[in-house]
């Protein structure tokens, strides 16, 4: 969807920016992880001098405060007041724009672009989209209450707003990729070939397939009833070995959209959005959580135990549903969520004890619980041949294997391929 006019032919990622990107027109590619509710301010504010009638027009940005002239231009006369009908306001949003997390690196926080969009592009961004929006770049400053004195950022004034599909910047398949897909597709042991690819590790393999079917997802169907099936298939690994980290991070690597989180940094309640001020405007904006910047991609989330009872429940919620909710005093958001959730738990004693039921033995919800399609335990058993097998692998120099068919920027197009046709899979 393209909203506005652009004549911008340079697109960077927040990250990319520079200081001599001040006054110029650009594009910038990203995610929306903030956005305000819908404000007006006084765009053109007409004073009036009281004794002889004399106009001074003046003209705001949103950040500015319109500030009335100590006196008259024409008599010095200090009798000053704003005439309502001469002056107009004009609709506008704040928002944010991030480094997606397939750019991010390791240990660098993200880069963030701050904008605002004004009149007929109001409304025409979501929180956690991805988004190419088009506009300058301005230094914009304003004197800041309390200890904040005066502050100075850039922001862009949006001109432009084009909504990125499904598929990343970069990730563009074209129709010799797809003619390959289709002939791979055909051999016997693609399905071996591809989970050896995009997980190199030897052994767990009913894991590693329901892995490979959470990245491609299922298909979104509607019963006669009106009932919708979500697409995403979600997946909880109750790790015993402490191992799990080793089976994730290739996904991480592979995955065209992933976001990793450890579930003991996150803050209480911030796991879909919170609420925060900004600080050119100081209007109150609503900051996207991890679960919301992973979007239409995959979110892999260790700890799931740690996390606060809040956000257990509203992680269930939003895995059945794909929508999260933010009640926050008059703030009132409402998010698409059609995020994949692939979890780590461990057990509350270390090991799972198959005489008890799952749900008694893992700190987590039955509703978190039942949101789950798979779920797999990474088992220190002693006893049968595919413990002994995994037990060995988990210890061995040999955990990795050698054997790769397929690089990874193949299988991230394919994924990514493979999603964009909202696949209906086999078993």
């Amino acid at each position: 969807m393209k909203v506005g006019y652009t004549y911008s032919t340079i697109s960077k990622l927040p990250k990319e920016l520079r200081p001599e990107d001040v006054g110029k027109q650009i594009s910038v590619e990203g995610i929306v992880s903030r956005i305000s509710e819908v404000l007006e301010y006084p765009f053109k504010v007409t004073f009036v001098c009281q004794t002889c009638g004399h106009e001074i027009v003046a003209e705001y940005k949103p950040w500015e405060k319109p500030t009335k002239p100590k006196k008259c231009e024409e008599c010095n006369s200090k009798n000053i007041k704003i005439d309502p009908l001469k002056s107009f306001s004009r609709r506008y949003q704040l928002l944010r724009i991030q480094d997606p997390p397939e750019a991010l690196t390791e240990g660098v926080p993200p880069t963030h672009v701050d904008g605002i969009v004004i009149d007929s592009l109001v409304g025409s961004l979501k929180l956690g989209a991805r988004v190419r929006v088009t506009g300058v770049l301005t230094a914009a400053s304003r004197n800041s209450s309390g200890n904040r004195g005066f502050v100075l950022k850039n922001v862009l004034e949006v001109t432009h707003v084009d909504i990125i599909g499904k598929e990343s910047p970069g990730d563009s398949v074209t129709d010799q990729d797809i003619r390959r897909f289709h002939e791979e597709v055909q051999k016997k042991d693609f399905k071996q070939r591809i989970i050896q690819s995009m997980i190199p590790i030897r052994g767990y393999d009913s894991l590693k397939e329901g892995l490979l079917l959470a990245v491609l997802g299922g298909a979104e169907t509607w019963l006669p009833d009106g009932t919708k099936l979500r697409r995403n298939i979600h997946v909880l690994i109750v790790d015993e070995q402490q191992k799990a980290s080793h089976i994730l991070s290739p996904i991480v690597e592979m995955m065209p959209r992933v976001l990793y989180v450890e579930g003991s940094t996150i803050q209480r309640s911030e796991l879909v959005a919170k609420t925060v001020r900004d600080d050119l405007t100081m209007e109150r904006v609503i900051q996207a959580g991890p679960l919301v910047l992973a979007n239409e991609g995959v979110f892999i989330l260790e700890d799931l135990d740690k996390l606060s009872k809040l956000d257990k429940e509203s992680l269930a919620k939003v895995m059945e549903q794909e929508v999260a909710f933010l009640p926050k005093a008059d703030v009132v958001g409402k998010f698409s969520v059609k995020t994949t959730v692939i979890a780590v738990a461990a057990p509350k004693s270390g090991v799972i004890d198959k005489s008890k039921s799952l749900a008694s033995q893992l700190n987590v919800t039955l509703g978190l619980l039942n949101a789950f399609d798979l779920v797999y335990i990474m088992s220190n058993a002693t006893s049968g041949e595919q413990a002994k097998n995994e037990r060995l692998y988990s210890i061995s120099p040999l955990w990795a294997s050698r054997e790769s068919y397929y690089d990874r920027e193949f299988i991230r197009k394919f994924i990514a391929y493979a999603r964009s046709l909202n696949p209906v899979l086999s078993v």
